[in-house]
């Protein structure tokens, strides 16, 4: 799913315009305009120079006219294809080409701009291009966005130009395209490189634990041999075949992953090229595809006040498409989080025993005892990991200088926040829940090694 491998280009054929049909006066027809209009002063000496003004401003306005209708009627034989990538990597450059047809007998002198998203760099290019009579002729812009989700793009613009300059007429053409701007591991190749290397990681220690212990998954019902442990009889069984059974067991080789990403108002805090969230979902898809990689199946939900978006464990490499298009759009509103909607849904929707990876942040005592409540009950059935995730501008408070009293409160203030942090994460480690502290942007690789090692052991 990388820039490289994205899918067919899709296109937009537009060949006749909207309504937006506007005229402009060309540059040729001010400047006559404009000298007319200093000659006028010589009336005064010579009354007869004004009817020539006006004749030759009414020769002009008609010579106008009849151009504007020409390119109105040229502009009907235009046609524009728009060609966008499936989908994009955040921050990586791609290109969009726009085919102009000039389907006329005449020439076309045009200039073309693109409608691009609002966020995209640069945002307003101006491309002039001359169209041979049944020609054609190709404009390609290469633009970055810097923040990922759904991007329309709605119109083509076009402007029309005759020889003469005096005027020129400007027309949309709807062609409506959508951008689709993936997190960062599907944009960079050092990200899929480290997602690759975690993923033989995975596998290379699951191969070791696998060959080791005696297994939790039931296999089969069979007769009880010498040395074999006499807490696997199945007494039932053993009755009903009137000779010892006992029950077999296999390493079970799929677990369940579930991660929980925060989109509330904390997540949306500023931390390098992105936000929190953004850091979240980069290092919550990484995990998936390593998870995916490893065998085991793994879903995604997004929550803040409510349950904004839910994948159930899936399994297979290719399900990591399914999970990021749940993720790719996700945003962080200005709304507080509540994890009981997500905890309900899970106590519903997921059963079975899982890990369960919630990434988000706290930091005031209402929501610390909201959380702490939900992920308690969540930790009896499931083994839990929270990974909070630091505020970067609290840090950069506590270690500047204080230069006025201004900066003494700022200070104050932010050292009782992290207090109450420190004490609400001892709160929920209390709890049975695993704790995983970071910075934003260096969560991928402390979540994975985390993931890994729990992923070993004989909790799940």
């Amino acid at each position: 799913m990388t820039p490289s491998n994205t899918p067919p280009a899709k296109n937009d054929l537009a060949e006749s315009p909207t309504s937006r049909v506007k005229i402009r006066p060309g540059r040729y027809l001010i400047a006559i305009i404009i000298v007319l209009i200093l000659l006028t002063p010589i009336s005064f000496a010579y009354p007869p120079f004004l009817l020539w003004i006006g004749v030759a401003l009414i020769g002009v306005f008609g010579v106008t006219a009849v151009e504007f209708q020409r390119l109105k009627a040229r502009l009907k034989y235009i046609s524009l294809k728009r060609s966008v990538p499936g989908a994009i990597g955040r921050g990586v450059p791609f290109e969009i080409s726009i085919l102009i047809r000039n389907n006329g007998k005449q020439a076309i002198e045009a200039y073309i701009r693109d409608e691009v998203p609002l966020l995209a760099t640069p945002n307003y290019e101006l491309h002039e291009v001359k169209v041979a009579p049944g020609d054609s002729e190709r404009i390609s812009s290469q633009i970055t966005i810097p923040d990922r989700g759904r991007y329309e793009m709605d119109r083509i613009w076009v402007e029309l130009q005759t020889g003469s300059r005096l005027v020129s007429l400007q027309a949309s053409f709807e062609a409506r395209d959508e951008l689709k701007v993936l997190p960062e591991i599907f944009s960079s190749e050092k990200g899929l490189q480290q997602s690759q290397a975690a993923s033989i990681e995975l596998l290379d220690k699951l191969k070791v634990s696998r060959q080791q212990g005696v297994g939790t998954e039931f296999d089969s019902l069979s007769e009880y041999r010498e040395g074999d442990d006499f807490r696997r009889i199945d007494w039932r069984a053993t009755q009903r075949m009137q000779y010892p059974v006992v029950r077999r067991f296999q390493i079970e080789r799929h677990r369940d992953v579930l991660i929980l990403i925060d989109c509330g108002r904390l997540m949306g805090q500023k931390c390098g090229d992105g936000t929190k969230l953004d850091c979240a979902v980069d290092a919550g898809l990484m995990v998936a595809r390593v998870a995916l990689t490893g065998g085991d199946r793994c879903g995604i939900g997004l929550f803040d006040s409510n349950v904004v978006g839910f994948v159930p464990p899936q399994t297979g490499e290719q399900s990591i498409r399914m999970l990021s298009e749940c993720v790719y759009d996700a945003k962080s509103e200005f709304k507080e989080t509540n994890f009981a909607s997500m905890f309900s849904t899970l106590q519903f929707r997921q059963q079975k025993r899982s890990l369960v990876i919630v990434i988000s942040d706290i930091l005031d005592t209402e929501t610390t005892v909201r959380y702490r409540n939900s992920l308690a009950s969540m930790a009896q059935r499931h083994l839990v990991l929270f990974a909070a995730l630091k505020t970067p501008l609290l840090k950069e408070i506590v270690q500047k200088e204080s230069e006025t009293l201004k900066d003494g409160y700022e200070k104050a203030v932010t050292f009782r926040i992290l207090k109450a942090r420190m004490e609400a994460m001892q709160s929920i480690q209390q709890s049975g829940v695993h704790i995983l502290d970071v910075e934003p942007s260096q969560l991928t690789t402390p979540l994975i090694n985390q993931f890994i090692e729990l992923r070993q052991g004989t909790l799940l």
